[in-house]
């Protein structure tokens, strides 16, 4: 029998993203994976190889739902492009840190283009992917479970922007009934007239390869979204440092959850000298360097939030399929 793909909820930034988990049930209780997910898949006991992962990636690409970017070769020199941003942003205790980092990367595209710095609402990004990018079998348990992978935050932005001033984002939600087919209390509702408001920009997704990402970042110059891994006794909250796990910190993570949560982050510039990636986050300015942080490359080819999971694509249904593949690439978007 295939897996189910509705536990790979606990993959893709389906936590609160900067609560602490301490246990296996802590980490997937408001995911829908004890519930879902067969019990001889829950815990797994030990990551997978890279080189499985890689190879596996490579042969499902053909489930990739955006243009996959491919590199040229050209040579890598340090790029930073944080100049591009206002000030990093803080989530609150809302789960939508895919949000933050999909509608920053749109500021950014629109900067780039016209030199000046909007401010976009997550609060209707967050709605939007809800109410219309998950209708998918396999992403439609978004609909009621909280959460978004990252790949379908910047999905939605097909489906347009609006401005911060016309749905302002809340750090914590007010009581409130949720409208169907949107049943996760984590979605505010939608203001009257929202959809009047939309603004001009269109946008088309793209993927990227994590071993690529490095090679996009100083080429095009745009930021990336990614689905990440976390190791809470790895952050610096200080200099934004995360610092590789050991495989005993993941062995612990996968087979009982243990100090790991899902998160995405938008990365924004490499270092070719020390292989570090640089990320703007949205846990706000005073966490790292003014909202910013590092991983080094091996963290990302080796700890994205679903690449445990890639040598076990042929064991898959095609949903979970597509889940695990497109949340293990890095994505961006060009402005039309």
């Amino acid at each position: 029998m295939k897996a189910s793909s509705t536990f790979l909820l606990s993959l893709l930034a389906a936590l609160p993203c900067p609560l602490r988990a301490d246990n296996f049930e802590m980490l997937y209780k408001n995911t829908a994976l004890l519930k879902a997910v067969p019990a001889a898949l829950a815990p797994v006991s030990a990551p997978a190889a890279l080189k499985s992962v890689v190879k596996n990636e490579v042969s499902y690409e053909n489930l990739v739902s955006a243009p996959v970017w491919r590199a040229s070769g050209a040579a890598l020199v340090k790029t930073d492009i944080r100049e591009g941003f206002g000030a990093a942003r803080h989530q609150g205790r809302r789960n939508m840190c895919s949000v933050f980092a999909a509608s920053s990367l749109v500021e950014y595209l629109v900067w780039e283009k016209t030199g000046e710095k909007p401010d976009f609402s997550e609060e209707f990004l967050f709605y939007s992917a809800k109410l219309k990018f998950t209708d998918n079998p396999e992403l439609q348990v978004y609909k009621t479970e909280t959460g978004l992978a990252g790949y379908v935050a910047v999905d939605a932005l097909r489906g347009g922007l609006v401005k911060e001033t016309d749905w302002p984002f809340l750090p914590s939600l007010p009581a409130h009934t949720p409208v169907p087919p949107v049943l996760d209390a984590d979605v505010a509702l939608a203001p009257a007239g929202i959809y009047g408001k939309l603004l001009g920009h269109a946008f088309a997704p793209q993927a990227i390869r994590r071993g690529e990402i490095k090679d996009f970042l100083v080429n095009e110059r745009r930021p990336v979204v990614m689905n990440l891994m976390l190791y809470m006794s790895n952050i610096d909250g200080k200099t934004g440092r995360i610092s590789d796990p050991s495989e005993a910190q993941r062995k612990a993570c996968f087979s009982a959850g243990t100090d790991c949560y899902g998160h995405v982050v938008l990365l924004t510039g490499y270092d070719p000298a020390s292989g570090d990636f640089f990320f703007r986050n949205s846990w706000g300015a005073s966490w790292g360097e003014a909202g910013y942080g590092r991983i080094s490359g091996k963290y990302l080819m080796e700890n994205c939030e679903s690449c445990h999971y890639i040598s076990r694509l042929p064991s898959f249904d095609a949903g979970s399929r597509a889940m695990v593949v497109n949340s293990s690439y890095g994505w961006s978007a060009t402005l039309k």
